[in-house]
């Protein structure tokens, strides 16, 4: 089953801890990834803040850096200590989660400019966009943010530039637009210094208490008196007063020294003209962030008039009724100048709090609040719509009374849920209208402090019952889907068998058909129907395996293997196919890889089958080779990389991207012309994922394709299942190689030098026989002489006869490496002195073994003991094996598995219930025949019973 389609959300969002758990998706510019073991750690700039993302997999992304990104995942919410979101991750599966919606750019500073008034009356939405400004720095924080001005509109901008810029210069700046709280600004800037310029004059503040929006984040001079100051290590805070205005001055410290200012000081400041902002972006005060030490000049110090002086000087003058007077003069200046301070501040609280009061009446969600005991204290209009009950009523009922049983337990905990700190919480419960009525809701609460001193309650709640419709409508249909899947995969078992069975007749009979005496016109009907029966069974295993891997039941099994025996077996498996094409078919597997390993090897077997199956079909003439290489390796596991290349028709550069995809074809003359589902290639990326890796091709029109994958491995524990190819007796022999094909030349040279073997090339009959006279001649004979029987000019036999005849005492031991379609009898063997003959595609085991025969002398092969049908009555072929294995004392028969049910007979089981081999029907011809080859030697009398026994 897929995944439901994510819903599209924001940082901000994520932070509420509202979507923890969902399957969501958001968007930002990818700024630096990270691999770290199998996962791959990605940080995104969005316009709230940074957002990191985990894909389960290894990927390379240096080509997505600065790219703009649309990536889906699991939301991971984790709270901390105080119930806030203190870790946010995005868990994301595979990398097809990952879009890039716009390629990086190859020069950020293309980006088309805009000035930074038009940035500041941009409204705040989700859009993900850059932007390019210039201007002249007003200040700099290096590392952590600047001030930039452009006539008469400035902005915030947070940047890395490490670099110190000064006032003046002239920069210019590109970055992601976001915002800080309702005020706009520049995030994950890149900054690139254009030349000094003149620092802007700042703008007199005449009138401080009249708040200015032009002004903001621009430099500007003010007058005040200090009236509080406040010391941190890296940063010191004035408050002042001018006129009716209050206001506060901040400098930040860290490479600076605080001057020492007596309260009482009248000040001229010069700084970044910072408004302060309400939740609705209308400003309440200012404050003002000074640069250096040097934007403070003292305009008049504190009045040495104070009352202690005026006492000590008024008891040595003896003028008492003196200081009286001047004491109380001055008093009610000090008086009446704090009532009109305090009137000022009033007005402008009741006018805060009136703005305040209607934005909660005329908001769209329930505004209330509760004291400690959770009784409602407040009630908005729309948390009246919403309960049925008006504010005066509402304020006389208790939470509780409002929450229906069924809630969840953490719902009905909110009225005596009390943090230890300032946060907000989410709950989703059932609410109890007044008529009656039960409607699911969210809500959002957080504490309320007087003095510091926990007071009550502050939540918004919001009707969510379309969206909890909605929820119960996609958990019906994906049970409705599920079950859907459980019948479809029923159908698929039964298809299977019921399909299968008058197919093995089918293919049987047109097979033996074709062996009886038939006109032109006779076998050319028969050769079709067989060869249609066989496209239909293709079709078939096609859609059971993406069947099974659109529902997720694509199973894997973890037993040991031999990598060597996998890919050798695999190979012969399409010998025939590649001999009636005339095809070199090569399998490299180097000696120093490990090839005892735990996993699926039926799978592996099957994208091997899979993608060298393709290059057979699609190459008319020249080479197709497997080769596998160590890419990494860990002493618990390793990682292989496995490369099919073939010289076939090649696929164009625009195909090459769509190739994985399901029911997909380079071309629609591909499948008109060769045939096929346009499954395989889908099936063999989902098994590589599912192995921890990852597929692609290169392929060049008219020359060719190599398709790669890689896939983890564990390295098996128990002893080698097969024995380790060393022989000293071929240590330092020679041996001559005659072979066209680069890539058979290129396997069978590196498997002979590992086994310590001198070798030397011949490409053709001539020059292997004057080749051998010249070492004959310079006393240094051949050993051994490997002759492919195709040859151009003069065949393979024609040149083993003539090293046969050759008088020489010396001749080398002749190694005929022929094709499937090419049989020998033993006395034509013996006639043509051969010591031993090889069939294509070449195994690593029956080289090292043909080479030691040639020292010795050759063995013969035997036939099968049973070919055991799995679906029989009353008892099947599984226990029927299982009865023989324990059973039977004699020597062990070989069994070969034969089933029309791929599904509930799968090869592991035939292979754990004691079988050696297994086939599904329909029995083709060229399956049968390699499995017949794949049976053992005869077993001498002394030897060990069979493995099953």
């Amino acid at each position: 089953m897929s995944v439901p389609a994510p819903r599209p959300v924001t940082l901000a969002q994520m932070l509420t801890g509202s979507e923890d758990a969902q399957w969501v998706e958001t968007r930002g510019y990818l700024r630096r990834y990270e691999i770290q073991g199998q996962w791959t750690h990605l940080e995104l700039a969005t316009p709230t803040g940074d957002l990191v993302a985990k894909i389960q997999t290894p990927e390379n992304l240096s080509a997505y850096i600065n790219g703009l990104i649309r990536i889906q995942g699991l939301c991971d919410a984790t709270a901390g200590p105080n119930r806030r979101v203190a870790d946010l991750t995005l868990w994301t599966p595979y990398l097809h989660s990952l879009t890039l919606e716009a390629d990086p750019p190859t020069d950020l500073f293309a980006t088309p400019p805009i000035t930074i008034a038009s940035l500041r009356k941009t409204s705040a939405s989700d859009e993900v966009r850059q932007a390019r400004l210039s201007g002249q720095v007003l200040y700099h924080f290096p590392g952590q943010y600047l001030y930039l001005q452009q006539a008469e509109a400035a902005i915030k901008v947070l940047t890395r530039h490490n670099a110190p810029l000064a006032p003046g210069d002239r920069v210019e700046v590109v970055g992601m637009i976001g915002r800080e709280g309702t005020r706009p600004l520049l995030r994950e800037a890149l900054c690139r210094r254009i030349g000094p310029g003149d620092l802007p004059n700042p703008t007199p503040i005449p009138v401080p208490d009249q708040l200015q929006d032009l002004l903001d984040a621009r430099l500007a001079t003010v007058e005040g008196t200090i009236i509080n100051e406040l010391r941190l290590p890296s940063l010191t805070r004035w408050t002042l007063q001018a006129d009716n205005a209050i206001f506060d001055a901040l400098l930040e410290t860290p490479g600076h020294t605080a001057p020492h200012i007596g309260l009482g000081s009248r000040l001229q400041l010069t700084g970044i003209y910072n408004l302060d902002l309400d939740d609705t972006g209308q400003p309440r005060s200012f404050q003002l962030q000074v640069r250096t030490p040097d934007d403070i000049v003292v305009l008049q110090a504190p009045p040495l008039l104070t009352t202690k002086r005026v006492a000590g000087l008024a008891a040595l003058l003896g003028a008492a009724t003196i200081l009286g007077i001047a004491w109380g003069v001055a008093l009610r200046r000090r008086v009446n100048l704090q009532t009109r301070q305090i009137r000022a501040q009033l007005a402008k609280e009741i006018a805060l709090e009136d703005r305040h009061r209607s934005l909660v009446e005329n908001a769209s969600d329930g505004i209330f609040t509760t004291d400690l005991q959770g009784r409602l204290t407040s009630l908005n209009l729309a948390g009246a719509r919403l309960t049925g009950y008006s504010a005066e009523a509402a304020c006389k009922l208790h939470l509780c009374t409002l929450l229906h049983p069924e809630s969840p337990p953490a719902t009905l905990q909110l009225p005596t849920f009390i943090p230890s700190v300032d946060e907000t919480v989410t709950f989703q419960g059932i609410l109890h209208t007044q008529d009656g009525r039960h409607i699911w809701t969210e809500t959002s609460a957080r504490l309320l402090r007087s003095a510091g001193q926990p007071t009550g309650m502050l939540g918004i709640i919001r009707d969510i019952s379309e969206r909890k419709q909605i929820e119960e409508q996609l958990t019906r249909a994906r049970d409705a889907a599920e079950a859907n899947t459980r019948a479809k995969s029923v159908f698929l078992a039964n298809m299977s068998h019921e399909i299968r069975t008058p197919m093995n007749a089918v293919i049987g009979m047109s097979n033996l058909l074709l062996d009886t005496p038939l006109n032109p016109q006779q076998r050319d009907f028969t050769e079709t129907i067989r060869n249609g029966a066989e496209s239909l069974l293709t079709v078939l295993n096609d859609i059971l395996d993406f069947s099974k891997m659109e529902a997720g039941r694509l199973r894997f099994e973890t037993n040991d293997f031999d990598l060597r025996d996998t890919v050798d077996g695999t190979v012969e498996l399409l010998a025939a196919r590649a001999a009636a094409k005339h095809l070199h078919l090569s399998a490299l597997l180097p000696p120093d890889i490990p090839t005892d390993l735990r996993g699926d090897a039926g799978r592996l077997r099957q994208v091997l089958l899979n993608l060298l199956g393709n290059a057979i079909k699609f190459t008319e003439r020249g080479d197709v080779a497997l080769q596998v290489s160590l890419e990494n390796s860990t002493p618990e596991t390793l990682l292989l990389r496995f490369e099919i290349s073939d010289t076939g028709i090649g696929i164009p550069l625009e195909a090459q991207a769509r190739l994985f995809q399901p029911f997909t074809q380079a071309e629609s003359s591909t499948n008109r012309r060769y045939g096929g589902t346009g499954l395989g290639l889908a099936i063999c990326k989902q098994i590589v994922e599912l192995m921890d890796g990852t597929c692609g091709v290169r392929s060049t029109p008219g020359e060719g394709s190599t398709f790669w994958f890689t896939a983890h491995f564990a390295k098996s524990t128990t002893a080698p299942t097969l024995p380790t190819l060393h022989h000293p007796g071929l240590q330092g022999r020679k041996a001559l190689i005659v072979v066209d094909s680069p890539a058979n030349a290129r396997l069978l040279q590196h498997y002979t030098r590992a086994w310590g073997l001198s070798t030397t090339l011949a490409t053709n009959a001539p020059e292997a026989i004057a080749t051998v006279r010249a070492d004959t001649l310079a006393s240094q004979p051949f050993h051994f002489a490997l002759i492919d029987q195709q040859l151009p000019g003069i065949d393979g036999l024609h040149l083993v006869r003539a090293l046969r005849d050759d008088p020489s005492p010396t001749r080398p031991a002749l190694i005929l490496l022929t094709s499937l379609d090419h049989a020998f009898a033993h006395d034509d063997i013996q006639d043509l002195g051969l010591s031993s003959v090889l069939v294509k595609p070449i195994r690593q085991h029956d080289l090292h073994a043909a080479l030691v025969r040639a020292l010795d002398h050759p063995t013969t092969p035997r036939a099968p003991d049973h070919a055991m049908d799995c679906h029989m009555p009353e008892m099947d072929g599984l226990e029927t094996t299982r009865r023989i294995r324990q059973e039977y004392a004699g020597p062990q028969p070989y069994i070969i598995a034969l089933t029309a049910n791929a599904i509930l007979y799968t090869r592991e089981r035939c292979l754990a219930a004691g079988m050696d081999d297994h086939l599904t029907k329909p029995i083709r011809v060229a399956p049968l025949a390699d499995a017949l080859n794949r049976i053992p030697q005869k077993t001498p009398p002394s030897a060990a019973p069979h493995p099953h026994a």
